[in-house]
Formats: C-alpha cells, sequence, structure tokens
C-alpha cells in the first residue's frame, strides 16, 4: 500500500490544490534530520568589582568606596603657587568639611588612611622617594597627625615611603580664621628639617590647602635642607 498516496488525497480532499494531487508527481522521501554539531563558545563570567583583600575588613573596604564616590563628586583641583604645583582632591565644600571636622576634632582617625588610599587613586603616582607630611602644630591637643595618617594611606597604593621630616620651630598662631595676608606671613624658617633629605624627590602632604602657604613655606624649608620638592598634596582645597 502507498501510504504516501492515500496521505495526498487525504490532504487534497481538505485543502484542494492542483499540484496536491498529482500522480505523475514523484514520491518524495523526507531527508534525515541531520543535528550539524555546536561550537562552544566560551562565555566568561563578568570579572567581579574590586573587592577587599583577605587582610582587609570589609566594612573599611565599604567606607573607602564611599569616599571614592565623594571624591569623584569633583574633579581634582591644580593650583600653582610660585613654583610649586599643589593637588587637591576635593574642594572644601558642606560633605568633605564634614569628614575633615570628624577626624581632625572628633577623633575619628580611622577615617584617615582609606581617604590617603582613595587620593592615590584620583592622581598618577608621582617619580619620587618620600611623602612628607605637614606637622602638627607644637602643643596640639590632637593624638595623631591627620596629614601623616593620610599620607600613610597614599603610600600604601604608591609603595612610597612616608617619613615625618619636619617639625615646627615654634607655636604657630591657630591658622584657623587667618586671612590670605596673615597666613602668608608664614616662613620657610619656621619648619625644621629633622632628617637628612640632600638628593631626595619629595611630595608634600596636608589635609586642607587654603592659600597653599603652609605646604609652600614647608617645601622651602626642604628645599633649603637639599631636598628636590616634586608638588604637593591636600584632601581638600579652599575655594580662591
Amino acid at each position: 500500500m502507498n501510504f504516501s498516496k492515500i496521505f495526498r488525497f487525504i490532504l487534497h480532499f481538505f485543502w484542494p490544490c492542483d499540484d496536491t494531487f498529482n500522480e505523475s508527481l514523484p514520491d518524495y522521501d523526507i531527508p534525515p534530520v541531520i543535528e550539524a554539531p555546536v561550537k562552544q563558545i566560551e562565555v566568561k563570567s563578568p570579572e567581579p568589582e574590586s573587592e577587599p583583600k583577605e587582610s582587609e575588613p570589609k566594612e573599611e573596604f565599604e567606607i573607602e568606596k564611599g569616599y571614592l564616590k565623594l571624591l569623584f563628586e569633583s574633579e581634582p583641583i591644580e593650583r600653582r603657587i610660585n613654583h610649586m604645583t599643589i593637588y587637591s582632591a576635593s574642594y572644601f565644600y558642606t560633605g568633605m568639611r564634614a569628614i575633615i571636622h570628624r577626624f581632625k576634632y572628633e577623633g575619628a582617625k580611622n577615617l584617615c588612611v582609606p581617604l590617603g588610599r582613595a587620593m592615590s587613586m584620583l592622581f598618577t603616582k608621582p617619580e619620587i622617594d618620600l611623602l612628607i607630611p605637614v606637622p602638627l602644630h607644637i602643643n596640639s591637643t590632637r593624638e595623631y597627625n591627620q596629614s601623616y595618617e593620610l599620607a600613610k594611606g597614599m603610600s600604601e597604593l604608591w609603595d612610597i615611603k612616608v617619613t615625618e621630616a619636619a617639625e615646627w620651630t615654634n607655636e604657630i598662631k591657630h591658622r584657623v580664621g587667618l586671612n590670605a595676608h596673615e597666613r602668608m606671613k608664614l616662613r620657610a624658617e619656621d619648619f625644621r628639617i629633622t632628617h637628612d633629605v640632600s638628593g631626595l624627590r619629595v611630595s608634600v602632604i596636608d589635609d586642607v590647602c587654603t592659600t597653599g602657604a603652609t605646604l609652600l613655606r614647608l617645601s622651602e624649608a626642604l628645599e633649603k635642607a637639599g631636598a628636590i620638592v616634586v608638588c604637593a598634596y591636600a584632601l581638600a582645597a579652599v575655594s580662591e
């Protein structure tokens, strides 16, 4: 029995078509389905966003990412004062002012190193031998030097040594509240260099750059001691 003809007859009965039922048409066998080999494409999982190092607490890493976001809200600032370039990570606006107030006056020392790390991510690593923080004022009641702590964070990512190589020679009037003219009265002689920096390339670190006088005079003192001051860094800059 030719099942193919019977099938075409039934098909023609329901869907009449001139060539559907044609005795002269040969029988066509349906070719078998050939499954072609499928090429395997390696799909790599997306790289995870940077994760904290095993030795780094998760909560500290999250804090650091928050600081990065805070710093990236404004473009880094480059300011030229005399012969020196000062790079600041952010302007001294409301959010940054609150952060700085916490670690300067409320004892939040733990904020400094993550902020220093975040600062180092914003700038190209300088070709220098040493990071030198602005020293604490004589008779300061603060138990730590916030500029040194910021420099420690920068040092971790840049792998550049930090040294407290300077100190004040006398008690200086509190800088907060001074106008630009009063701030610029600071002298290089108001600093004493306590380490041998001769021939070393250095950068100076501070938390806030207002007029740049402190960074400028410390740099001059370092240059008199034989150092080559490449540039200076500050966490925040007061807008001119």
